[in-house]
């Protein structure tokens, strides 16, 4: 995930020169390593979109949008790089409800400068038409062995923390997957492969990994 201040930025005034931050800096040192990766900021580029409008104003976060469009590019990758099957259902936009509630969040950068100045961002919840059943596990450290919360159901219910969807609060991304802990496991009850993922992620992935959860038996974030 590039940051949203990209070395395409536009916005930024003039004698402002962004390097790309951690984003650049981790793919140079992965590629000369010679691990695959997605560089999804050429992804945004290839497909003609305005990275800025897969960001909140507010936040440094990308949108619900724009962890789909990078769960898409990874099952692309996925497919035609590793033979990965996958569902043509899980990557289909249509096949899923998009919930958008307008003006509703004020993110962490918003909260610093105060909504006059930054205005409000919509936010919204994407989530499955098809049938889901899975089940969300939390550990933190310094007890990884002990479950500090753990929920069930449906794909809403189970990786949505509507506890955390709260209007103008500057952490409703925490919705997504109850916001970040040391590892986080899902089990899908409806898979229809017998693989394992290991997601090694920042907070970028808490938008991101409910998708990939999808398409695998358990989900292993880390």
């Amino acid at each position: 995930a590039p940051d949203k201040l990209y070395t395409n930025n536009q916005l930024a005034k003039e004698g402002v020169y962004p390097k790309g931050g951690d984003a650049t800096e981790f793919l140079s040192l992965i590629k000369e390593s010679g691990v695959d990766c997605i560089d999804m900021a050429v992804e945004f580029k290839n497909a003609k979109i305005d990275q800025y409008d897969m960001y909140f104003k507010t936040d440094h976060h990308w949108t619900a949008e724009g962890a789909f469009f990078a769960f898409q590019k990874t099952c692309e990758l996925m497919k035609n790089e590793y033979g990965y099957e996958i569902d043509s259902k899980f990557i289909d936009i249509n096949e899923y409800k998009i919930d958008t509630y307008e003006d509703y969040f004020t993110g962490s950068e918003g909260t610093r400068t105060g909504r006059i100045y930054s205005g409000k961002d919509d936010f919204s919840l994407i989530y499955p038409k098809f049938s889901t059943s899975l089940r969300l596990e939390n550990f933190d450290i310094p007890s990884q062995t002990q479950n500090c919360k753990s929920s069930e159901g449906d794909f809403y219910n189970a990786l949505y923390d509507m506890s955390k969807f709260n209007k103008g609060w500057a952490y409703t991304y925490q919705t997504f997957l109850s916001g970040d802990n040391a590892l986080k496991i899902i089990k899908n009850y409806n898979s229809e492969s017998n693989k394992k993922i290991l997601l090694v992620r920042d907070s970028f992935g808490n938008s991101f990994a409910p998708f990939l959860s999808l398409i695998c038996d358990e989900l292993y974030i880390v």
